[in-house]
């Protein structure tokens, strides 16, 4: 903890602080000088500990309507979320996806064909597929390596045209 003593109210010009207060109040009216002490402490660090993802919920619920979404295709979808990598990529087989919504995998592989017709799955130039960036985000743009977060702007480019907005 470090701290800082005798500073006296001109280092706070400008600041709405109880120094103000004092400076009405008749018992301290005689007071020239006022010194405070201030303490200054590092938050403490907080950790995620379950997969998590930032969902956009108004892009989401337009896709959701737009193409009336089944209940199957929702399951496949929050497996992927859940098994997503940061920064959107797919890193899970339909083999997977087949075991963790325990829906069987000739309907997960048609599924999976649908959602990428419906541009929520989107597969890169490079082959590469990924969760539409405008409808979940797995990671925080600040801490994304800059070429990930530069595939996902180039994603959201391609995505913005199906009446959704760009999430970031």
């Amino acid at each position: 903890m470090n701290t800082i003593q005798n500073t006296t109210n001109d280092n706070f010009a400008g600041f709405a602080t109880d120094i103000e207060k004092l400076d009405d109040n008749d018992e301290f009216k005689d007071i020239k000088q006022v010194n405070a002490k201030v303490y200054i402490e590092r938050a403490p660090k907080v950790s995620i500990k379950n997969e998590f993802v930032l969902f956009f919920v108004d892009n989401f619920n337009e896709v959701m309507i737009k193409y009336n979404l089944t209940q199957r295709e929702i399951k496949v979808i929050f497996a992927i979320l859940n098994k997503m990598s940061y920064g959107n990529q797919l890193n899970i087989t339909q083999k997977a996806i087949s075991q963790k919504s325990g829906i069987a995998k000739a309907h997960v592989s048609t599924i999976y064909k649908s959602l990428i017709e419906k541009n929520i799955l989107i597969r890169y130039e490079d082959g590469s597929i990924f969760f539409n960036p405008n409808l979940a985000l797995k990671g925080l743009t600040h801490k994304l390596n800059k070429d990930v977060v530069n595939n996902l702007r180039d994603l959201q480019i391609e995505s913005a045209s199906e009446g959704i907005t760009n999430s970031f």
